[in-house]
């Protein structure tokens, strides 16, 4: 793997700085209520450093996005499991106890961002939730933990549907119920048919 530069790890950490910030203003006050000047402002950096690195406040919604991606795959891929059911059940877990600690109201402006925004970042199978499961699901089927019917790629999108469905809901809710407990059960009762008896 090519070494970065200390110009390039200094981008990246600046980067990480201007989201996080972003997401910290807007858990707080909400999408539309927080200005770039304000992101720059608590960031501690210049709107033109800001444009260096977004083309818009939109932008950060989509690298938000990535990061909890990220920090998902970090903790999901550091622990064993005993089988695929398992793995795919803490993806889930370990996901939504993300988004309860982001908020209903940043999770709802994500998904307004979402569904007006031309880039389809959270519905890419290349996602690290989508890409996971359906290795997961391979592998299960590969076991004979899984039905030999079962479409793995298939699967992955229903399992995704559901999860979104769930923080939509969540978020209709005003997040007055648990999002990972709820989220659980229903993917259990949803992955039941396709094991293997």
């Amino acid at each position: 793997m090519k070494q970065l530069t200390s110009r390039q790890k200094q981008a990246m950490v600046t980067k990480l700085k201007i989201t996080e910030k972003a997401m910290e203003l807007i858990k707080i006050h909400g999408f539309d209520a927080v200005k770039i000047s304000d992101i720059c402002e608590g960031a501690n950096i210049s709107t033109g450093a800001f444009y260096h690195y977004f083309q818009s406040k939109e932008n950060i919604i989509e690298n938000a996005y990535m990061k909890i991606d990220l920090l998902v795959e970090e903790r999901v891929e550091s622990l064993q499991y005993d089988n695929s059911y398992d793995k795919i059940l803490k993806i889930f877990q370990i996901a939504m106890e993300s988004f309860e600690d982001l908020g209903y109201k940043f999770m709802a402006d994500i998904f307004k961002h979402s569904i007006t925004s031309p880039s389809k970042y959270s519905i890419e199978s290349t996602r690290y939730p989508y890409d996971a499961i359906r290795k997961a699901i391979e592998k299960g089927v590969a076991s004979g933990e899984f039905l030999s019917t079962t479409d793995a790629t298939k699967l992955s999108w229903d399992c995704m549907r559901i999860g979104r469905g769930m923080v939509f809901d969540w978020c209709f809710y005003e997040g007055n119920y648990s999002l990972q407990e709820e989220t659980e059960k229903l993917i259990k009762v949803f992955l039941q048919s396709f094991i293997s008896k």
